[in-house]
């Protein structure tokens, strides 16, 4: 799920890229893909109402929100796709850098300005779970393998490595210098963006999650939390 501050819109895919509105609660638009399902979805930064998708047949296509119809695309590998599924797509916070990573640990960083690929390499053992923009012009990368990195956007060249995860990073969220993550049943909090940062667990009462945790946001006014399981739960978390 992704918000478009120009259109005040709400973004949500299952296949097709659905368009809502947050005020009533009502679909305004759905864009299907004509190439192949739609498997994550990322936005351009303001003042952009542009929507970036990564499809199962690892192709990148940009929709424009204003008129519900996609105006690009990208293919992400020639013949022969070496990295398996897209899982998730990022923009950095100028807009100027796109990566996607894969199910097989894989992430490849596209200049947006010419469409080319950066870099293409092997960052995780497992599923690329999440990928999150900092304000300093990097990538936050989180997988199944227990990993977090930190990586520079214009280059792909490796800032930080995160310590502290003992579990597979299901969600992640970064905040001013804080980066927020989920995993099994806890939710864990890097203070700063550099290899000395301290990291906190907090655990989840297990009375209060019934299923699995899936997903988490932040409430930035309130600094309050919240995550989603598979069951459609949503908990508020202070």
């Amino acid at each position: 799920v992704e918000y478009v501050e120009r259109t005040n819109t709400i973004l949500s895919t299952c296949s097709s890229l659905h368009i809502w509105d947050p005020d009533k609660g009502i679909q305004l638009r759905c864009i299907e893909s004509l190439r192949s399902p739609i498997q994550a979805v990322a936005c351009m930064p303001a003042p952009d109402a542009v929507a970036v998708v990564a499809t199962a047949d690892s192709c990148i296509q940009f929709a424009d929100i204003r008129v519900g119809q996609f105006v690009h695309t990208w293919k992400m590998f020639g013949s022969q796709n070496v990295a398996g599924s897209p899982r998730c797509v990022c923009v950095d916070d100028q807009g100027r850098f796109l990566i996607t990573g894969f199910s097989t640990g894989a992430l490849n960083l596209f200049d947006v300005r010419t469409g080319l690929s950066v870099k293409f390499w092997k960052a995780h053992l497992e599923d690329v779970t999440k990928i999150r923009p900092t304000s300093d012009h990097k990538f936050v990368t989180a997988a199944q393998d227990d990993h977090m990195f930190m990586w520079n956007s214009g280059t792909g060249t490796l800032a930080t490595v995160l310590r502290g995860h003992g579990d597979g990073v299901i969600d992640a969220q970064v905040f001013r210098d804080e980066i927020i993550t989920v995993s099994s049943g806890k939710l864990g909090i890097h203070t700063v963006y550099n290899a000395q940062s301290s990291f906190n667990v907090y655990r989840i009462k297990p009375d209060l999650v019934k299923s699995t945790l899936t997903s988490l946001d932040l409430l930035p006014l309130s600094r309050e939390f919240l995550v989603g399981t598979d069951s459609g739960q949503i908990l508020h978390l202070a």
